[in-house]
């Protein structure tokens, strides 16, 4: 007698398919969460070691911090030209030994010499790769050193910059525990990137700080609301100053790692998307505003 095979019906099929769609529905956010997770334990890992790099090395120089850059004369230059740039991973680099990246030896740019650093421990695991740091330091502290090209390596040639432009020691700042010194910044447009992330607070949010009381107007909380804040590629296809790799990326579930001057990390969130009325967890004034650095010559009208 010839056994009966039994087939599953359509219906049968189309119950597993639906469960299994379920099942895919709930999982994918979870395993997508996770890996966002893990991202941004990566990421907090090597902003911690890049901040200890550079207390480090503020702790064997007379407690100064680095400089964003500064320019040196260059070998096989003409005398007297100063077209070396040395930035400030290449003074921290030594304590971290990690994520250098292409030299340039041997090229004719200002970079010949230094690392791109846009690998390792400077490479965020969620940003995309491009020449530079993901990470970026704050503007007013890590200031440019005096020493610039277009005066022919004279930090006297200009009193005015010399006096403006200079880098802070970790006794001269107050607060050091709330005081934001490195953020995982955005992406620029092209292949290439800010050494520096953006302090003022017109870049931050509308105007209205009172620097006779120290309170601000209205809603002013300094968050970053506009979407060429928040932001990867450059705005509008550009890249502009005070733009998308100058501030905070919240790539990692709708928060960023920070790290704060006393060498501490911590993963703050965003509280609303671009343009929504309402504040980040970072305060301009009091994360991000340092009036300690605030530079000589525009003391009669900065902060605003």
């Amino acid at each position: 007698m010839q056994s009966i095979r039994k087939a599953f019906t359509l219906i049968e099929l189309l119950v597993v398919i639906a469960i299994i769609a379920i099942l895919a529905a709930i999982l994918f956010p979870v395993f997508a969460q996770a890996k966002a997770a893990a991202k941004k334990t990566q990421s907090l890992s090597n902003m911690k070691n890049i901040g200890l790099g550079v207390i480090m090395y503020s702790s064997d120089n007379d407690d100064k911090f680095p400089a964003l850059q500064v320019y040196d004369y260059r070998p096989g230059d003409a005398p007297g030209t100063c077209n070396q740039q040395i930035k400030w991973q290449d003074a921290v680099h030594p304590y971290i030994k990690n994520g250098r990246g292409t030299t340039g030896a041997g090229t004719t740019n200002a970079n010949a010499g230094s690392g791109n650093y846009d690998e390792g421990i400077f490479l965020s695991p969620g940003g995309r790769k491009q020449s530079g740091s993901s990470y970026a330091m704050h503007q007013d502290v890590f200031m440019d050193a005096p020493t610039v090209p277009w005066n022919n390596c004279d930090p006297t040639a200009d009193p005015t910059y010399t006096n403006d432009f200079r880098t802070f020691s970790q006794t001269q700042l107050e607060d050091l525990a709330n005081k934001v010194m490195m953020i995982e910044r955005g992406n620029s447009n092209g292949d290439w990137a800010f050494l520096q992330y953006a302090a003022w607070e017109w870049d931050w949010d509308v105007w209205g700080y009172n620097r006779s009381n120290g309170t601000v107007a209205g809603d002013n909380e300094g968050d970053i609301r506009r979407i060429n804040r928040d932001c990867d590629g450059g705005f509008n296809n550009g890249d502009q100053w005070a733009s998308c790799s100058m501030f905070p990326r919240y790539r990692y579930t709708n928060s960023s790692p920070f790290t704060f001057f006393d060498g501490h990390v911590k993963a703050m969130s965003r509280s609303a998307g671009p343009n929504a009325n309402a504040s980040s967890q970072i305060n301009w004034v009091k994360n991000v505003l340092i009036l300690e650095a605030v530079r000589p010559s525009w003391s009669s009208w900065y902060p605003y």
